[in-house]
């Protein structure tokens, strides 16, 4: 058997920096380049070891394939967004998640990014909308739960090899080194009480608690969406309405999609008001009332003068509560009342301010 030279490369692989030409590798009398990456079954591995680079090529992929039918999938009228998402899971997430077999376990920035892009522009929002809004809103897991099952199966049928099988001996050295993934199930059974401080992972516990690990991994994900939410400094409305990672907003099944888009800008405030949280521009007054208030998605619902008129037909009362806006923008009202009251809001302030169609 010959080898072939020109699609042969030497990868040296450190988390710190390498002079690579203190290296040298030859095949015989030929010698053999050493590259700082290299494509190997579809995936770039790196000298830095990790996927970093391998990922943001994934991702410009994804947005490409996204791009490609962005009128039927992002455009459509379609009220009900499961069917846009199972669009772009076969389209774009599966091209994202190549070779998460190896990288799964891992929360990379650059494959969540994806999937808040898809949402911002299914509903228009702006691209600085918070990013745990956009998750709570639909009820969206992070990608990083459905890359960790595939990972987590691809272990578990390694594990049901023969051991003189090379994947089964590689996981086997990941165990006993408590390297990459076997060190992140690791910790992960440790903060849980599945193991103690001085236990390693063994083939025999990964079966015993295959179904475990996910339910784990969500528990801690929800416990963090719930920290960024509670602890926010600038959205403290977002707090009071009631987001969650299981289910999406009940509007999106009662409402039409137009109607959907509104609700989804107001509670996530960013409905085009003049003051919105991470515009830059949080303290702009008020142009309707002149009252010197910065104009807020809450000013605009609940205390500008201006529309006290419009309050007092809907509501019964000139000027609404925190307590009162929270209910409305949780539904109690119903949905339809919101969106009614809001045509007849955003049609006064177009008049006043001469805007023509108001940016929803």
């Amino acid at each position: 058997m010959k080898l072939n030279l020109a699609k042969s490369k030497v990868v040296i692989f450190s988390e710190k920096p390498v002079k690579v030409k203190q290296y040298k590798w030859s095949y015989g009398a030929e010698r053999i380049e050493i590259v700082r990456e290299y494509k190997y079954l579809g995936i770039l591995l790196e000298g830095k070891n990790n996927y970093i680079t391998h990922l943001k090529k994934k991702l410009k992929q994804s947005k490409s394939a996204l791009a490609q039918c962005y009128n039927g999938l992002v455009n459509c009228k379609i009220s009900n967004f499961k069917a846009k998402l199972r669009l772009f899971h076969a389209v774009s997430r599966s091209i994202m998640s190549y070779g998460s077999q190896i990288w799964g376990f891992k929360e990379y920035n650059e494959v969540e990014k994806l999937q808040r892009y898809f949402v911002k522009r299914v509903f228009k929002v702006p691209v600085n909308t918070t990013n745990y809004c956009v998750l709570g809103e639909l009820g969206l897991q992070p990608l990083i739960c459905y890359t960790f099952k595939i990972q987590l199966g691809y272990i578990y049928k390694t594990l049901k090899l023969e051991q003189s099988r090379i994947p089964n001996r590689i996981t086997d050295v990941c165990m006993k080194k408590n390297l990459g993934w076997a060190q992140f199930l690791r910790r992960l059974s440790i903060r849980n009480g599945l193991l103690r401080e001085r236990d390693l992972l063994t083939a025999d516990f990964i079966k015993e608690n295959f179904g475990v690990f996910t339910s784990l991994l969500m528990m801690e994900i929800k416990s963090k969406f719930e920290d960024r939410v509670n602890g926010a400094e600038k959205h403290l409305l977002y707090k009071s309405l009631k987001p969650s990672l299981e289910e999406p907003q009940g509007y999106f099944a009662e409402c039409t999609y137009t109607e959907s888009l509104l609700i989804f800008k107001l509670r996530t405030e960013s409905f085009d008001v003049e003051a919105r949280p991470y515009s830059g521009r949080q303290f702009v007054n008020c142009r309707v009332c002149h009252n010197g208030q910065p104009e807020t998605v809450v000013h605009f619902l609940a205390e500008c003068s201006f529309f006290s008129s419009i309050r007092n037909q809907v509501f019964k009362k000139g000027i609404l509560f925190q307590n009162e806006v929270i209910a409305l923008l949780n539904g109690e009202y119903t949905w339809k009342k919101l969106i009614g009251f809001m045509n007849k809001m955003i049609k006064a302030r177009n008049k006043k301010l001469k805007l023509g169609e108001f940016a929803m």
